[in-house]
């Protein structure tokens, strides 16, 4: 039934019955004229609106909102130069910037040795007031005093840029990119319901002789993001 709904609203939607930036029927209004209970109605409405599809206002009904353009981003790029290249306006929230122990399959990745620490760094990027992306990235090798200021990262800055500057070339090697459903830490830092879709992308980058230097994972919008499997394009 849920199904249903949604599909009735996403029709009405694209065909401009429901305008856009102008209020749905109430769900009460809906389920009479569906001739269906208010709850699949109510769990179609939070699907559309954790797909960004409409707003739901508390006191002000739900709203279709404006269709976001899609950016396609690289996957073998970075999410700071992808967003810059469009001519987004974004906002860094760094979340965590340290030194720390990575999770056991992170550090496999990274054949570090048990115990062995590693640069942690989880940033998230906002636009318009809304989280779109998110950054966690484990990188070994890195000096303990180095990436030592709390605003190092805080204004957009590449992760890979300032590697670079320590004389460490990362180069993504392998990259996989799913649809992703949202744990409840993702729900915190997306700002998103428990379970919403996502794009996400897992990388692992080397550097020569010293091999795997970097993995990350990559947590896009999916209304706001396509993405690009090419590597025909600049690296980070």
């Amino acid at each position: 039934m849920q199904d249903m709904v949604r599909w009735h609203l996403l029709d009405g939607i694209e065909s401009g019955e429901y305008a856009v930036n102008k209020k749905l029927p109430t769900e009460r209004e809906l389920a009479t004229s569906l001739g269906v209970s208010l709850a699949p109605v109510r769990g179609a409405l939070d699907q559309l609106a954790q797909s960004g599809i409409v707003e739901r206002k508390q006191g002000r009904g739900t709203l279709v909102r404006p269709r976001s353009e899609q950016r396609p981003l690289a996957a073998w790029g970075g999410i700071t130069n992808g967003l810059r290249e469009h001519g987004v306006l974004f906002e860094t929230d760094v979340l965590i910037q340290t030194h720390a122990v990575p999770p056991a399959d992170v550090a496999r990745e990274l054949q570090s040795s048990p115990g062995d620490a590693a640069f942690h760094l989880l940033r998230r990027f906002i636009v318009d007031g809304r989280p779109v992306a998110s950054l966690d990235s484990w990188t070994r090798g890195i000096p303990v005093d180095a990436f030592a200021d709390p605003e190092q990262f805080a204004h957009g800055e590449s992760l890979y840029e300032e590697l670079r500057k320590l004389r460490i070339n990362p180069v993504p090697s392998t990259v996989s990119v799913q649809v992703a459903f949202c744990s409840e830490r993702d729900t915190a830092i997306m700002e998103v319901s428990f379970g919403a879709a996502m794009l996400q992308v897992t990388s692992l980058a080397t550097d020569g002789d010293r091999g795997p230097v970097e993995w990350s994972q990559a947590q896009y919008a999916p209304d706001l993001f396509s993405l690009n499997m090419s590597r025909d394009v600049p690296h980070p």
